[in-house]
């Protein structure tokens, strides 16, 4: 996070990040205030975080970003004071970071993605897929990184199903760079057909 928050400061650009499957919203918030924390104490820079699920009640709940406080009990009490607030039995994720969310609808096997994404979550949403669909998602996933944008997948999930335009990073991690230079491929849904042009 700190060098692609580097990269976004220097270029003069937000930085863009997307959770692919966020159902609930809990590792988007986490990401935010992960990414708050790096931020804390450096020049600052603007943050916009899309958050996608298929489910779109999963999506409703997670746009409220009101969670019940035994939902916040792992989380150290100074983060919980600085980026939560109580609000009846729970606890509501403060407007700022709220503020940086956009939150919809998105089926990694048919819509086009968002472009220009430094960093990409997909954790344990992989393991689900046929292995012509996880060509179709690292392909959505490949035209919507930037190059030497991340992609973060889950432990057992790897790049196999479209090697191509990723370099692993961090083998237990699961981070792979998005390889500069390397030709985009086009966006395909599992039949085959083409959905966008890299």
């Amino acid at each position: 996070l700190p060098g692609l928050l580097d990269d976004a400061m220097r270029q003069g650009r937000e930085l863009r990040v997307w959770t692919a499957g966020c159902s609930s919203g809990e590792e988007t918030y986490s990401l935010a205030i992960t990414i708050a924390e790096v931020l804390d104490g450096r020049p600052p820079v603007d943050v916009r975080i899309f958050a996608t699920d298929v489910d779109a009640a999963a999506i409703a709940f997670a746009r409220r970003g009101f969670y019940p406080a035994g939902a916040l009990k792992g989380i150290p009490a100074p983060l919980r004071s600085r980026y939560f607030t109580p609000v009846g039995t729970g606890f509501e994720v403060i407007k700022r970071l709220r503020s940086q969310m956009v939150f919809g609808e998105h089926d990694l096997s048919t819509r086009v993605p968002f472009p220009r994404i430094d960093l990409l979550l997909c954790r344990n949403v992989l393991i689900y897929f046929t292995p012509p669909l996880q060509r179709v998602a690292l392909e959505t996933f490949a035209f919507s990184l930037r190059p030497d944008g991340r992609l973060v997948l889950g432990p057992s999930e790897t790049v196999a199903a479209l090697p191509g335009p990723y370099d692993e990073e961090h083998a237990r991690l699961r981070i792979y760079r998005r390889l500069p230079g390397q030709q985009q491929v086009p966006l395909a849904d599992a039949c085959g057909r083409v959905l966008a042009a890299a």
